[in-house]
């Protein structure tokens, strides 16, 4: 297990994960649509982007074998 600070490289799984945990809450999934997902990986994109290149935010990750779990 290591764990590390994310880098821009992860953005694209932060934002897998991040949509699959939203999809997982019935009561907002009812109200999204899977075609939703690429406005929500543009915003998504944005907010990690700039955050990552901030010093205003500290994202976590844990990886397991290379993978951020």
């Amino acid at each position: 297990m290591n764990t590390r600070l994310a880098v821009l490289k992860d953005i694209d799984q932060l934002i897998k994960m991040r949509w699959d945990f939203t999809m997982e809450d019935n009561d907002y999934a009812q109200r999204i649509k899977e075609e939703d997902y690429e406005s929500f990986k543009k915003e998504c994109h944005q907010f990690l982007n700039a955050a990552i290149q901030s010093d205003n935010w500290f994202i976590w990750i844990v990886e397991i074998n290379d993978k951020i779990v």
